[in-house]
């Protein structure tokens, strides 16, 4: 469409070279995507809040302790694997507390964590924990009622070359 324009010179009508498109908004920016997702995880420190099949609560901090822990897996039991090549070993310290309203409700910290996984970012390549003997497992803390904590340790097998970790729990990311 071309619109009609007012010549100050003589008062006749001129056409505009203006477009359908010229008068359009902006496009509005993509909106963030929701923090906990892969594309925007939770700050290094973020609380998982997450549910047992019994309806149990419980929330889960992560921390990246020992980035290469290849020594500290073999120091801690002679029996635990050497991390292949190419591959080393990551010890997250997890804790947990109970915030079931039902007192009568316990969560087993070992169990609580069998869904983490470490993220490559760069790649999105997950890697399950391993089934490591650590000094402070948290498969080997007691469980724990309302309002109680436990923390402890689970070992990954990542690769050499990936540089910016997340934690995996529940599909929630978090960053290491």
């Amino acid at each position: 469409c071309s619109a009609k324009q007012l010549d100050t010179s003589g008062a006749k009508p001129v056409a505009s070279e203006a477009t359908d498109a010229d008068t359009k908004p902006a496009p509005e920016p993509a909106p963030e995507p929701e923090v906990g997702t892969l594309a925007n995880p939770g700050p290094v420190g973020s609380a998982v809040d997450s549910k047992q099949y019994d309806g149990t609560t419980f929330s889960s901090t992560f921390a990246l302790t020992q980035a290469n822990a290849n020594q500290y897996v073999a120091d801690a039991n002679m029996f635990n694997e050497a991390a292949p090549a190419g591959m080393h070993y990551a010890v997250v310290t997890v804790t947990l507390t109970n915030t079931s309203a039902d007192a009568a409700k316990s969560v087993r910290p070992g169990s609580a964590t069998y869904d983490l996984a470490i993220v490559d970012a760069a790649t999105s390549q997950t890697y399950p924990s391993k089934i490591i003997v650590l000094p402070n497992d948290i498969g080997g803390q007691p469980e724990i009622y309302t309002g109680q904590t436990a923390t402890g340790e689970v070992a990954f097998l990542v690769p050499d070359t990936a540089t910016t970790l997340l934690i995996a729990s529940g599909g929630v990311f978090v960053a290491l």
